[in-house]
Parts: structure tokens; sequence; C-alpha cells
């Protein structure tokens, strides 16, 4: 799929730099990966580099290199469900739906919590 990048070839090198201390990797290279116009670069493919990013880069950073655009195509149960943080996954998931105006709960308020809060209201204290 091919992607638009918001930021030029330096400014997504030097924000994904620090996430691939360890490899020896071109910003050319990393570049053409997120573009889409590579299908690997180095161990990573898209989907590998794009999990990284959402699990270690600040929201921000993450909106600057791909934009709101793409991001609603991207920010797919495929995607989210690769991430190994519970409460980031649950945040992206609820970004995902948010982005594609989908219906989203009110926070906190999922069957858990209002049978939790139920029982202390209720409690005839």
């Amino acid at each position: 799929m091919k992607i638009n990048l918001m930021l030029n070839k330096e400014q997504v090198f030097s924000l994904i730099k620090p996430l691939l201390w360890d490899y020896n990797l071109s910003a050319d290279g990393i570049y053409a990966l997120l573009s889409g116009e590579k299908a690997e670069a180095g161990p990573f493919d898209f989907n590998r580099l794009f999990i990284r990013i959402l699990e270690r880069l600040p929201w921000y950073d993450v909106v600057s290199i791909f934009g709101i655009s793409n991001l609603k195509k991207l920010l797919i149960p495929a995607h989210i469900n690769q991430i190994r943080n519970k409460e980031l996954k649950e945040r992206y998931e609820y970004v995902g739906k948010v982005l594609r105006g989908e219906t989203v709960s009110f926070t906190g308020w999922s069957a858990k919590s209002r049978e939790r809060v139920k029982h202390t209201l209720l409690s005839h204290r």
C-alpha cells in the first residue's frame, strides 16, 4: 500500500532512529519501507516497523509521520492486536474507532465498571 508520509526522509529517520539503534538501516530504506515503495528494510517489513512505532513513539510523533488520513486506514485490528501492552492496545483500539467515526463507549463505563459502581451505590451502608 502506498502511503504519503507527512515528513521528509530526514525528519522521519530522526524520529525513528532511536527505535532502531541496534540495526544498521539507512534513512532511504526506512522511508521507502514506510511509504510502501519497498517490502522490507533489514529485518523489518511494514507491519513489524509500524507496530514498533506504535509501541514506542508518542502519539503526536506517530501523527506527524503518518497523518490522520493514513492512520484511519492503518489502525485496524490486524495491526492493533499485535501490540503487546494491553493498555496501549486499548488506547489504539479507541483511537482507531474515533478516527473512523465508529461508536465508542464512554471511558470507564464498560460492563465491568458499571457492575462495580452499581454495587457500591446500592450497598445500603
